[in-house]
């Protein structure tokens, strides 16, 4: 549908919290083309749920933040799992997905995993000097693994913004593990000052501004992070992260990187050429 919603969950929006009620299931939809004027232009999120194998594409805040997704402050689990979240825009942070979690308290447990995150963009509409998060947004902490974020924008005053991923004052136990983040505008990854987390085994290459950026590394653990093509098949922003047959991310000791497990096509390795006496490079 096309919708003008004065306020949260264009396309759909359900609050909390509930006590001793099992978690709300939003499983095999289409949720595409809805607006919302402030958060959450394709779902909005205010208790327990799981939200997976839906396609989520072409949602739009007009000032607020969550294009595709918006979830604020849970006080029980959530897990957005094996989503296409593809082409949705946020006025202002988190293109893809927004996530805010109260770090005071016993929040929830959030887990966004094996999602193909792709072409989403955040405005920044309202300014300020944070990273804006194009694809992913993520404030208190979350376990974010598996996903392929590829493709992604993200506008705003300080530059990188987070193209891919944005963590914005994350508490210790936050992860990024396994994550494929390819192509991105502005950064693959943004760490601002407030920030603890762990980026373990993720691939990264090609995100305009730099793959990482890290304001305060003392408060950040790497480890096992690749910077290698991954080999899409599609190397334009229709692509939803296939891979070709000797990805890198298939083939780690560890398991595969990103969303995509299968391979869905063979590229040519780049092969020496010469012509009139100047080697060049063809693939």
């Amino acid at each position: 549908s096309d919708l003008n919603v004065d306020g949260r969950g264009g396309g759909i929006s359900f609050g909390g919290p509930r006590k001793d009620l099992p978690p709300t299931l939003i499983e095999d939809n289409v949720i595409e083309n809805n607006r919302a004027s402030w958060n959450g232009g394709g779902i909005n999120i205010g208790d327990a749920c799981i939200i997976r194998n839906n396609t989520i594409r072409g949602n739009m805040t007009h000032k607020g933040d969550g294009g595709g997704i918006y979830l604020l402050f849970p006080h029980y689990d959530v897990l957005i799992r094996n989503n296409t979240i593809i082409e949705n825009v946020a006025g202002d942070h988190g293109g893809g997905i927004y996530v805010a979690v109260d770090p005071v308290g016993t929040p929830g447990s959030v887990k966004v995993t094996g999602n193909v995150i792709v072409a989403n963009t955040a405005l920044a509409s309202e300014g300020g000097f944070d990273c804006s998060g194009g694809g992913v947004w993520i404030a208190g902490g979350a376990s974010v693994t598996g996903n392929t974020v590829a493709f992604n924008r993200a506008f705003g005053v300080d530059f990188p913004t987070g193209g891919g991923i944005c963590l914005r004052g994350t508490v210790e136990g936050t992860v990024l593990e396994r994550n494929l983040i390819y192509r991105n505008t502005q950064g693959g990854v943004e760490v601002d000052t407030r920030s603890h987390a762990s980026l373990v085994h993720n691939l990264l290459f090609d995100n305009a501004r730099g793959d990482m950026f890290i304001r305060t590394p003392e408060t950040v653990h790497l480890d096992g992070n690749v910077f290698v093509d991954p080999l899409f098949c599609d190397t334009t922003e229709t692509s939803l992260g296939e891979l070709a047959a000797e990805s890198p991310a298939l083939h780690q000791s560890f398991g595969v990187i990103g969303a995509v497990d299968t391979p869905s096509c063979h590229r040519t390795p780049v092969q020496p050429q010469t012509w009139r006496g100047i080697t060049r490079l063809y693939e």
